[in-house]
């Protein structure tokens, strides 16, 4: 859905808000590919890595996908907003 449909609709509006979700959909897939790793490489999986190393490793990912994500997204927003307001404007008119 990411990389596919979303992606396509976000790259029709152009400019600064085909980069927002650009960005934002990069991030999140970054994130979300060290998930299975972590799980690969920890006592689920090759054990590797102890334990506590998985559980920290899972928490520090957990903040970076959830709030990280939510605090980086909404400043790349931010600063389409502008475009996003003509946009809408012209919507509407």
């Amino acid at each position: 859905m990411l990389w596919g449909p979303l992606r396509e609709r976000s790259s029709s509006y152009g400019g600064a808000l085909s980069e927002v979700y650009r960005k934002n959909a990069t991030q999140l897939s970054v994130v979300w590919l060290i998930y299975p790793v972590v799980f690969a490489v920890g006592p689920e999986g090759l054990g590797i890595i102890s334990g506590a190393t998985s559980v920290w490793a899972i928490l520090i990912l957990d903040i970076i996908a959830k709030v990280v994500y939510g605090f980086t997204a909404g400043e790349r927003l931010k600063k389409a907003e502008p475009e996003l307001s003509k946009r809408e404007e012209r919507r509407l008119a």
